[in-house]
């Protein structure tokens, strides 16, 4: 069971929503060059935003291949403990899948607000935007590796995790999952600069990095949550 839901979060939900990522994108670029030719600019650019788009499932995908043998480590004990251990990592597998979730809808929101930049000129300064997401989906799976060192010993047996430390462990990742939808809503708000232009474009990267420090804040709760385990 614990081997479906590690590849069902970790490798079938991000594949999905890059599909759906992908659909929505190559939509509004064909929507674009039917009302405007002259402003489709290069179709390569949208390729190199499905590359971007594809980092969690590639990331998903890696860390879905290591975690197997803490899976079969973990299936094959019973008891409270490894019940406690479960939980927590399945709520790295759950944080996982929704920061993927959040990193892909604010990809398509800022491509969708910047789409004429993006093919065009100013495809350098809507990039550093785009890949913004990627930081926190970076820092989903180095907290979920955390999560396996942490939590299993060096031959895969889940360690004696009281229920104080799981409840602890788990709090901190839905922090996470909360800093993650802050980070796609402060994205979002950027989009309202336009000109990206000289202050502009500074204005916009500050704005849209300001959604990092709550992420940043919550990848220390959970690396301390792990740490006191």
């Amino acid at each position: 069971m614990a081997g479906t839901e590690a590849l069902f979060l970790l490798v079938v939900i991000p594949a999905g929503v890059l599909g759906l990522g992908v659909v929505l994108v190559r939509s509004s670029y064909a929507e674009l060059r039917m009302k405007d030719a002259a402003k489709a600019g290069r179709p390569s650019s949208v390729l190199v935003s499905h590359a971007v788009m594809a980092t969690p499932l590639v990331l998903g995908l890696s860390l879905w291949a290591f975690s197997q043998p803490a899976l079969s480590g973990l299936s094959s004990v019973s008891g409270p403990a490894a019940d406690h251990v479960s939980s927590a990592l399945l709520w790295s597998e759950l944080t996982y899948a929704f920061t993927a979730c959040a990193a892909v809808a604010g990809q398509v929101w800022v491509l969708r607000a910047r789409l004429v930049q993006f093919v065009g000129p100013g495809f350098g300064r809507v990039l550093p935007l785009y890949v913004i997401p990627v930081t926190s989906v970076v820092f989903a799976m180095t907290l979920a590796f955390l999560t396996l060192g942490s939590l299993f010993s060096d031959t895969w047996a889940p360690i004696n995790l009281s229920s104080g430390a799981a409840d602890s462990i788990v709090s901190a990742y839905q922090v996470f999952c909360a800093a993650a939808f802050l980070q796609m809503m402060t994205l979002g708000f950027s989009n309202r600069i336009q000109d990206l232009s000289g202050r502009g474009f500074s204005r916009t990267v500050i704005l849209a990095d300001v959604g990092e420090v709550p992420l940043v804040l919550a990848l220390v709760w959970v690396f301390l949550a792990l740490g006191s385990a």
